[in-house]
């Protein structure tokens, strides 16, 4: 149960398999803090932040991702919204073209008659 708990732990902070078969003693990065989370204890003490508690700063980490994740969906929306919209643009653009030449041949017809 701990086990597949960690699996589903790894997969959501982005490890992929090729480094979840890495541990801390094992790896080619020569890294013994690699399962951790890495924490710039400088620029927590920049901004303020280095006195917080560890599960405060996790809250605070979850806060920014959810934040992040709600930018990118809103980007993702309104790109999809353009490329939409373009493509409306592009078939009445088309369509006004198709009645262009529908109209020029139709006098083009006329013209025709009015010759003969």
């Amino acid at each position: 149960k701990r086990q597949i708990k960690q699996l589903r732990r790894k997969q959501t902070e982005g490890w992929t398999a090729e480094l979840s078969q890495y541990d801390n003693d094992d790896n080619p990065f020569g890294d013994s803090n690699l399962t951790e989370t890495f924490k710039w204890q400088k620029k927590l003490d920049k901004e303020g932040l280095g006195n917080l508690k560890e599960d405060e700063l996790d809250q605070l980490a979850q806060q920014r991702i959810r934040e992040q994740k709600l930018e990118l969906e809103k980007v993702k929306k309104s790109r999809l919204e353009r490329e939409r919209e373009r493509q409306e643009r592009l078939e009445l653009e088309e369509l006004e073209q198709r009645q262009k030449e529908s109209d020029k041949f139709s006098k083009w017809a006329k013209d025709e008659d009015q010759f003969h």
